[in-house]
C-alpha cells in the first residue's frame, strides 16, 4: 500500500483534530472545576446549546457562562472525571464525540453529590 501526499495530510490533519476535541474536552471539566469565569463561556459557539438534567437548555456562549456562574455560586467545589471518549468524524470538516463523566460536587455545609453525565459534542 503506497499512501499518497494526500492521504498524509488527511490523517495528520484527523489526528490534530482528535487531539484538539479531547482538549476540549478536558477543558470543559477543567475551567468548570478552576472556575474559570472568562475560560469556560470560550469554549462555546453563540449558537452552542447546553442542557443539564432537571434544567432548561441554555443557548450561546454568555448564557452558558451565566448559567455555569449560578452552579458556582451554589456550590463549593467540583471535579469532574470525563471518560470513556468517542470521537467519529463524518467527513474533515464534521466530527461527533461523546465522553461519560463522573462529577464529584461539594455542596456549602459538607454535602457531596456524585452525579454521572455525559458530554455530547456536534
Amino acid at each position: 500500500m503506497s499512501l499518497t501526499s494526500a492521504d498524509i495530510e488527511a490523517f495528520i490533519d484527523s489526528q490534530l483534530s482528535r487531539q484538539a476535541i479531547q482538549d476540549l474536552i478536558a477543558n470543559y471539566s477543567t475551567y468548570v472545576d478552576t472556575r474559570q469565569k472568562d475560560k469556560f463561556p470560550s469554549l462555546w459557539h453563540d449558537d452552542a446549546t447546553f442542557s443539564t438534567v432537571g434544567s432548561d437548555t441554555v443557548v450561546g456562549a454568555a448564557a452558558i457562562g451565566e448559567m455555569i456562574s449560578g452552579t458556582w455560586a451554589a456550590t463549593s467545589d467540583s471535579r469532574h472525571y470525563p471518560s470513556n471518549i468517542v470521537i467519529n468524524f463524518a467527513d474533515a470538516d464534521h466530527g461527533h464525540s461523546t465522553a461519560h463523566v463522573i462529577s464529584l460536587v461539594d455542596f456549602p455545609g459538607g454535602l457531596f453529590q456524585l452525579y454521572v453525565a455525559s458530554y455530547d459534542d456536534h
